[in-house]
Formats: structure tokens, C-alpha cells, sequence
């Protein structure tokens, strides 16, 4: 806004320096002096706020894009370590040896760094809207998958085992929505190409393309 109301006060002067205004700055030329006086005082004053907010604005863009980093990198460890768990429970190692326990003393955790940047403004305002929303429906899908996990009401080696493959597919997609709006952030991805990067994602968690899920549906 500040940008656009100083171009058109610059307009403003080039307009009234035309040929057509020559005997109105003739006739009035102490209060055209003052009217340039006052045009340029303005336009200073909003080019500066401008640049003070462009400023700000790639400030908090960084913060940003450092805080999705680390939550990526955070995201990261906590799958490599809940992998770890699944791939140790997946092992027999006698016939003793029961998955379920190992699960329950090794029992998975939620990502908090993740869950903290949706508490986080500066976060929240550099995300697209599509983003917003897929990230407070992962957040909301880790929480019920590890609360499953953890509420002790599971009964078998099998059901602790599928539930925590869930968890560990819920965190992969989490990973690659964070990736996704931080390489927004840099540029690399426009915000038209967001909703089939997505719904790619999307597709993928559930293990079943939209188009192939609607034709199920419609048949």
C-alpha cells in the first residue's frame, strides 16, 4: 500500500509538471513549490516504512524457514528412532521374546518441535492456507496414533506392530509437508503447484490415488 500511494504521488508531480499546468505553476508558484515540498516529504516517509516492513517481513520469513528446518531435522531423529523400535519388535529373536513389550518400553513420543510451530505466529503467517490446514490435520492424526500406541489398551503383538507402522507413515507425511512449505519459502515451489503437491502426499498416506478412490466410489 505504502509502495502503490508513493507511485501515484510521484504521478501526481510528473502530471503536474505537463505543459497544460505551466501558467497554474506560473501563477502559483510558492504553493507549487510547498505542494512538491509536502509530495516529496510523503513519498519519503512511505518509501521508508516500505522498505522498514519489506525488511521485517524477510526477517521473520528467515526465522521462519529456520524453525521449519529444525522441526524438520527434529521430525527426522524421532522416525529414525521409532523405526528403530518397529525394526527391533519386527525381529524374533526366540519364542519368548514379544514385540508388545518392546513396543511398551520403547514407546513412541510426539514431535514437539512440530506441535510448537503451530503455536508460533511468525510460523503460521508465512504458511499457505492449504498448508495451515494439512498441518493441524497431521498434528491431529500423530496425536491419535500415538495415544492408541500408548493408552495400554491394545492386546496384541500384531495390533501394536500395524498401529505403530501407522505412526511411523503419519510422521514420513509429516516430513514431507514441512518440506513442502519450506521450499515454499525459498521460492522454489509456487503457491498454484501447492494442492497437487499435497493431494500427491495425501494420496500416498493413504495408499490410494483420489482418481482411482473416485471411480471405487462411482462405480
Amino acid at each position: 500500500m505504502y509502495l502503490l500511494t508513493s507511485i501515484l504521488l510521484i504521478l501526481i508531480v510528473l502530471i503536474l509538471f505537463h505543459k497544460k499546468f505551466d501558467d497554474f505553476r506560473k501563477k502559483h508558484k510558492d504553493a507549487f513549490n510547498f505542494l512538491l515540498t509536502l509530495i516529496a516529504t510523503f513519498v519519503g516517509v512511505f518509501l521508508a516504512i516500505y522498505f522498514t516492513n519489506q525488511s521485517e517481513n524477510n526477517k521473520e520469513k528467515q526465522n521462519a524457514i529456520k524453525l521449519l528446518n529444525a522441526t524438520a531435522f527434529d521430525l527426522s531423529n524421532l522416525t529414525k528412532n521409532v523405526q528403530a523400535t518397529y525394526n527391533v519388535a519386527t525381529i524374533k529373536i526366540d519364542s519368548s521374546y514379544s514385540p508388545k513389550i518392546h513396543i511398551k518400553d520403547n514407546l513412541p513420543e510426539l514431535p514437539v518441535m512440530y506441535q510448537n510451530i503451530l503455536t508460533n505466529e511468525n510460523v503460521l503467517k508465512h504458511l499457505s492456507d492449504v498448508g495451515i490446514k494439512e498441518f493441524y490435520n497431521s498434528n491431529y492424526n500423530l496425536k491419535k496414533m500415538q495415544n492408541i500406541i500408548v493408552s495400554g489398551n491394545l492386546k496384541t503383538d500384531t495390533a501394536y506392530l500395524e498401529n505403530l507402522k501407522i505412526y511411523i507413515k503419519q510422521l514420513v507425511f509429516t516430513q514431507k509437508i514441512v518440506a513442502i512449505e519450506t521450499e515454499r519459502l525459498y521460492g522454489g515451489i509456487s503457491d498454484r503447484n501447492l494442492i497437487p503437491l499435497y493431494q500427491e502426499q495425501i494420496d500416498e498416506l493413504i495408499g490410494v490415488k483420489r482418481e482411482d478412490l473416485e471411480k471405487l466410489i462411482n462405480k
